[in-house]
């Protein structure tokens, strides 16, 4: 197994079949693509022995502000700790370049990824009603804030 590394733009079709495989309203090739090319841009995979993506990270990372916009891991390289190592560097990265503030969307009902985000210290500062689209019904997303300056965190 690789470390976490920085994503490269060879890297956005591997993350784009992850993104479908993994969400109801996933961010497509194009849209990475634009991501990637803008000066925010901040993103990390994780990668098997067989150089195949396990783990992504994608954020936008700007002086004095942090979000995170997608984090997720292979179906089959689930619960090994990867979305976990590639949090903690982002925060890292995050920290330095903005002091530490960090915002991101998760749906209310991915209770894995809520827990995580609690355990690394973001809280729950806001709800959007019915911002994600499933199969036949929408979801409210809770906002969560990571602040390096909180006792908190």
């Amino acid at each position: 197994m690789t470390d976490t590394d920085r994503m490269v733009r060879e890297d956005l079709p591997q993350v784009a079949r992850l993104e479908a495989d993994l969400f109801d309203r996933p961010l497509l090739l194009q849209a990475l693509e634009t991501l990637f090319s803008g000066p925010a841009f901040y993103g990390l995979v994780r990668r098997g022995d067989d150089r195949q993506i396990c783990a992504y990270l994608l954020a936008h990372l700007a002086d004095g502000h942090a979000e995170i916009l997608s984090l997720g891991t292979d179906p089959v390289w689930q619960r090994n700790g990867f979305a976990r190592m590639m949090l903690a560097r982002f925060l890292s990265a995050a920290c330095e370049k903005t002091g530490g503030t960090v915002t991101l969307e998760v749906a209310i009902d991915n209770h894995a990824a809520i827990a995580l985000y609690e355990k690394h210290g973001f809280g729950t500062v806001g709800k959007r009603a019915n911002y994600y689209q499933r199969d036949g019904y929408r979801c409210d997303a809770l906002v969560m804030q990571f602040d390096a300056a909180s006792p908190f965190s």
